[in-house]
């Protein structure tokens, strides 16, 4: 019924799975799907935990003991509050979490190009509505150098560059041809935030 998403440098301390389920379960976070859209409406498909770097990774290189512990905005390894969950109910997914697996299914189902989406993430969590879970932690390793750090932002601004049709009002389906977009505004917002 639930698939629980990590990178593999993320770690998920004891318990936190449980965690996740029962986060779920619960009555005002199941997903309700649209029936004419497919999409989830409410409740979330998706709960992305709080990340945290982990203790282990800083050790491990100059790189990661000088800029690990860093302040600043990095919506991708520093999820403790979600400004639009805070605002509108609805957080961004960032790719660390659990997901229901009928609510995610029929609303991705069709929707995207295979093999044309980098960082499809957050565009999955716009669909299937993602909610952040903040009291729930997992952790992950801090890059060792600027070089794999660099390789993997650049990664990332490749993969948002192409979430780019999903701002218009028409986007690619997975046949290759353009259908209305189902997306509401708030979703497109947080695609051109990023």
């Amino acid at each position: 019924r639930y698939v629980i998403s990590l990178d593999t440098d993320t770690l998920l301390p004891r318990d936190t799975a449980a965690e996740l389920v029962g986060t779920m379960e619960h009555p005002l976070n199941r997903p309700r799907r649209d029936a004419a859209t497919g999409l989830v409406c409410g409740g979330y498909g998706i709960l992305q935990p709080r990340v945290g770097i982990s203790l282990s990774s800083g050790p491990r290189s100059g790189y990661a003991r000088l800029f690990g512990g860093d302040a600043g905005v990095d919506p991708y390894t520093r999820a403790v509050s979600d400004l639009y969950q805070d605002l509108f109910g609805e957080g961004s997914f960032i790719g660390k979490g659990i997901y229901d697996v009928d609510a995610f299914e029929c609303a991705l189902s069709g929707r995207f190009p295979d093999n044309a989406i980098l960082s499809h993430d957050l565009v999955e969590g716009c669909h299937a509505r993602s909610g952040l879970a903040s009291d729930v932690q997992l952790y992950e390793d801090y890059p060792s150098s600027w070089r794999s750090d660099a390789a993997r932002r650049e990664r990332w601004i490749r993969g948002d560059w192409q979430l780019l049709p999903w701002l218009l009002p028409w986007s690619p389906d997975a046949q290759g041809r353009w259908r209305r977009n189902q997306l509401g505004l708030l979703s497109r917002w947080k695609l051109f935030d990023n």
